[in-house]
């Protein structure tokens, strides 16, 4: 990997100037993209994470770590394609007779099932991506044991978001299979004040809503409830078949 320098020349009054030298990596892209920490078959050891540069350069992994429930260090000669793709696996030789894909590994720890932090961080200890993921809404839920891997929507959404990933059919090394290129927006910390409005009282709601092209406009769109009726928090049918059959509402 090479290392590019940028001098500065305070002013033409100072003979010196100064060198800073910048690593490359400050402006990689790389995401991480797939990942799979619960097998639906037991004892199974087939969990992997999936990188993938989103930026335009050839990326040098060298001495690159991903950290967190696990331990991974790339080894030399290790490089990823603009567009391309690098699997770390558990166990690569289990993890390829079932996927058919080659993965980097093994790397120590474990993923939790419950949940766990990911990050990635470059030779030099800039950590370049961080999530953490968890087992319950707004993050895949289907992801936890349900065979499952938990990908990534869109490359451009901000992957420590729950909201921009989804439960997919695994594919590591390819597209994930819930890829959109028009992803939806993201929306997190919603919330009303009051938390308990009476009648006639005003009621703030407030969110934030993220995209990657950027929001111009939001909508609220809110549903009247009659006393002593009310909505539950897990509906007994899917909105598709609810939406179909309006008796069942």
């Amino acid at each position: 990997m090479s290392i590019q320098q940028h001098c500065i020349r305070l002013s033409s009054l100072i003979l010196a100037s100064i060198c800073i030298t910048l690593s490359p990596s400050i402006h990689a892209r790389l995401i991480i993209n797939e990942v799979f920490y619960q097998s639906s078959v037991e004892c199974e050891k087939t969990e992997f994470i999936e990188l993938y540069n989103a930026g335009d350069t050839t990326i040098d992994l060298y001495g690159w770590r991903i950290t967190g429930g696990i331990k991974y260090e790339f080894p030399q000669n290790t490089q990823i394609d603009p567009g391309g793709y690098i699997v770390v696996a558990q166990v690569p030789n289990e993890f390829h007779s079932v996927h058919g894909v080659s993965a980097f590994g093994p790397w120590l720890g474990k993923l939790d099932n419950e949940g766990e932090e990911i990050a990635k961080s470059d030779e030099f200890g800039n950590v370049i991506d961080r999530i953490e993921y968890h087992t319950s809404f707004p993050w895949p839920i289907d992801a936890a044991g349900g065979g499952s891997s938990m990908s990534l929507v869109n490359p451009e959404l901000e992957n420590a978001k729950g909201s921009a990933w989804r439960s997919g059919m695994p594919t590591p090394g390819n597209q994930n299979s819930v890829f959109l290129v028009n992803a939806p927006p993201g929306i997190s910390q919603v919330r009303h004040v009051p938390a308990e409005p009476v009648s006639n009282e005003v009621v703030v709601v407030s969110a934030r809503i993220w995209d990657a092209e950027g929001v111009d406009l939001v909508n609220l769109h809110y549903q009247q409830i009659s006393p002593g009726h009310y909505i539950p928090a897990f509906l007994p049918h899917s909105t598709s078949v609810l939406m179909q059959n309006r008796c069942l509402l």
